[in-house]
């Protein structure tokens, strides 16, 4: 017999539009809302018949929660992060196409899902190894490269689906690059807690999939609520060796509070931690003095240069508020030369800025000594 919506929060939920007694309420931190109460987040969000929410009132909740092992987080996978030195500004490289030459920068990022096709079903990469990988985005042998493990739902999805029985973690070493953001699996904020964290256990088990196979992993802090924070500072807590972190400012994390608020935690973190981390800020390009105030190093991870690049726009840099000026290119050429115009001026804006602001830091520092 199939238990009711109402039967099962119920269950999961002792005192109903609370969330005190829930049995995840060690894993979640729980829910606050209406003037600061905690309340149940199953009668704040409730299931909708054919949602595909981790919800107790979801059939298949159980299921969802066998996948990951339960929606504890005292086993997880240890994780070996090496040191690689990333420089202020990665710039993200959509795609290939545009450009008839190697693209001769240091340190690139790639999408990971798109380097995979399914022929025949199976989730298989189209390249076999670093040279071929480089050959194939068109970049200069030496190129290092950084994988943004963050997009959108559907590939993130593909991957997770195929990612074992394919062995997507083993092609992706083979590939040769310096580092890979884990998946940032979703953190609605119309969603349930068990939502949250089903979400953050698929990232972490991908996070321990993809070191176990000898690709150099940094965690994305999704975070929803404030306990999702104190979840990441235990975690670093416990794992001295990770130093770079990657939080993404491109959805709803793209307003200036919001994302203040955001890379104000993880300076909070760094200090209860005191050590230095090393965040890469994902489309993060609007908070870079407010990063150098709180970070000795951190990284831009962003795609403006690129993408405008190719619609023949310029980058002319003239204080806070640069101009992308039409370009004078002819449509159906290669864009290289105005590509590599726009990421040096791009990455030479960013680096002023970011000087700026520390020479700010230190003279403040000095004053309240």
């Amino acid at each position: 017999m199939k238990l009711g919506s109402a039967q099962l929060r119920t269950g999961y939920t002792q005192v109903i539009g609370r969330c005190e007694h829930c049995v995840f309420r060690k894993s979640c931190g729980g829910k606050w809302a209406f003037g600061g109460e905690m309340w149940n987040c199953f009668d704040l969000h409730p299931y909708r018949a054919g949602d595909d929410d981790v919800c107790p009132a979801n059939p298949e909740f159980a299921a969802m929660l066998a996948e990951v092992n339960g929606l504890m987080f005292e086993w997880l996978d240890v994780i070996h992060q090496r040191r690689t030195g990333l420089p202020l500004y990665v710039p993200h490289l959509s795609h290939q196409y545009g450009r008839l030459y190697p693209l001769p920068w240091p340190v690139v990022a790639l999408t990971p899902y798109q380097l995979f096709r399914r022929p025949n079903g199976r989730y298989q990469m189209v390249v076999e190894g670093a040279a071929e990988l480089r050959e194939f985005f068109r970049l200069a042998p030496e190129t290092r490269i950084v994988l943004r493990g963050t997009d959108l739902d559907r590939p993130l999805e593909t991957y997770w689906a195929h990612r074992r029985i394919d062995e997507a973690a083993e092609q992706i070493a083979l590939i040769g690059v310096d580092l890979m953001v884990a998946p940032n699996f979703s953190h609605f904020g119309d969603a349930t807690r068990t939502d949250h964290l089903y979400n953050r256990k698929r990232q972490l088990i991908c996070a321990g999939e993809l070191n176990r196979a000898g690709v150099n992993v940094a965690p994305h802090l999704s975070a929803a609520v404030d306990a999702d924070w104190e979840f990441w500072g235990c975690y670093l807590a416990e794992r001295p060796e990770i130093s770079v972190v990657a939080k993404e400012f491109q959805t709803g994390n793209r307003a200036a509070l919001p994302s203040l608020h955001c890379l104000e935690r993880i300076a909070t973190i760094q200090n209860r931690l005191g050590r230095p981390l090393h965040p890469i800020l994902i489309g993060g390009a609007h908070l870079i003095e407010a990063a150098a105030m709180r970070f000795e190093t951190f990284t831009v991870l962003d795609s403006r240069p690129f993408q405008n690049a190719l619609h023949r726009y310029v980058f002319e840099p003239k204080g806070r508020r640069p101009r992308w000026m039409s370009s004078q290119q002819l449509p159906g050429l290669g864009v290289d030369g105005l590509m590599l115009t726009n990421l040096q001026r791009y990455e030479r804006w960013l680096a002023v800025r970011a000087t700026s602001a520390v020479g700010v830091r230190f003279l403040h520092a000095r004053r309240t000594a």
